[in-house]
């Protein structure tokens, strides 16, 4: 079964699911202000097909 590809645009918070074809352009670690070791979140860039400039 082959799902239809969604791009970033398209996203809405009340669609239940996105098939993605994405690039991560740049990625990094949030460290928590009470342990550095921790880690608190990823933050990413993200770039699909259609890129807005």
């Amino acid at each position: 079964m082959n799902r239809p590809e969604n791009y970033l645009a398209e996203v809405h918070p009340r669609t239940p699911e996105w098939n993605f074809n994405l690039y991560v352009i740049t990625m990094w670690d949030v460290s928590t202000k009470y342990n550095p070791n921790e880690l608190w979140y990823v933050e990413m860039i993200l770039q699909d097909s259609k890129v807005f400039v």
